[in-house]
């Protein structure tokens, strides 16, 4: 988020805003992807038991990717697993599971990522 005070702000707000009231999630993931100033932005739930994603709010992914991703890609998602050891609730950033490297090398960043502009972080 760089230095600006008012972006890293807004943030903190709205995700204040979406714990209290569910419905909001929407909108700080947009406020996310703005306060990172990216064009990709998402917040995921995954089941601790199978590592699969059972819950997202990415607004500004198509919803074609959505439907490829559900449909095939959570299945062989290469760090899913990896998510799990860490405390129900703890926000992680994608270089606590994995390294960008491995990532960058997978048939899922280079099929399903790369298409729509996401680089992995």
């Amino acid at each position: 988020m760089g230095h600006d005070p008012d972006k890293a702000d807004c943030l903190i707000s709205s995700i204040y805003d979406a714990a209290v009231d569910g419905r909001l999630w929407k909108r700080a993931v947009l406020t996310l992807a703005k306060a990172t100033d990216c064009a990709q932005a998402s917040i995921d739930i995954f089941d601790r038991s199978s590592g699969l994603l059972v819950k997202a709010w990415n607004p500004l992914i198509d919803k074609e990717f959505i439907a490829s991703y559900l449909a095939h890609w959570r299945d062989h998602f290469p760090h899913s697993r990896k998510t799990a050891r860490f405390p129900v609730g703890q926000l992680i950033h994608r270089t606590d599971a994995m390294d960008l490297e491995s990532v960058l090398k997978s048939d899922f960043y280079n099929e399903w990522m790369k298409p729509q502009g996401i680089g992995g972080d």
